[in-house]
């Protein structure tokens, strides 16, 4: 479970750190899990934060997602960490944020849809992982960003 804590503390510092962006962070979350069998390993599925979660052994897989304000105001996070026993196998990171709708961005799933009615005027909601491109280029200009979003999550992923 401390290995949780510190990557997820990890990532979201660093997160906010590549951005080049300060701010106050802050973060929310809700527990719930399954459990089902495979051949090699039980997997179970934990959503949220459990500072009591006792860390299963080897051979079980413990999916463990986290939800975070890395910047504020500005935008949100969904940290994914998968644990066999308490060895970090693979972490995922994207963020989401609010950008002024151009072609240059693609919207998150239904975004052109009844979802997309509730955005604010002229705004639009963006996942960066998918984005990382024209993200990169806005946090350049802004922010004079020497690595592209994709780069930073990816180094801070393979960490």
């Amino acid at each position: 479970m401390k290995k949780l804590i510190v990557l997820s503390a990890t990532l979201l510092v660093s997160m906010g750190l590549a951005a080049c962006s300060s701010g106050s962070s802050s973060s929310s979350s809700k527990s719930s899990s399954t459990t089902s069998q495979t051949s090699n390993a039980k997997v179970k599925i934990n959503t949220g934060a459990d500072a009591s979660a006792k860390v299963p052994a080897a051979g079980t897989l413990v999916m463990r997602q986290l939800y975070a304000a890395p910047h504020g105001k500005q935008s949100f996070a969904a940290v994914n960490v998968t644990l066999n026993g308490d060895t970090i196998v693979s972490a995922k990171i994207d963020e989401f944020q609010y950008v002024k709708k151009s072609s240059d961005w693609t919207g998150v799933p239904n975004s052109n849809k009844d979802f997309g009615k509730s955005y604010p005027k002229g705004q639009f909601l963006i996942a960066k992982a998918e984005n990382s491109k024209p993200y990169s280029a806005l946090m350049k200009k802004e922010a004079k960003a020497t690595h592209t979003w994709e780069e930073n999550e990816t180094a801070i992923t393979n960490f």
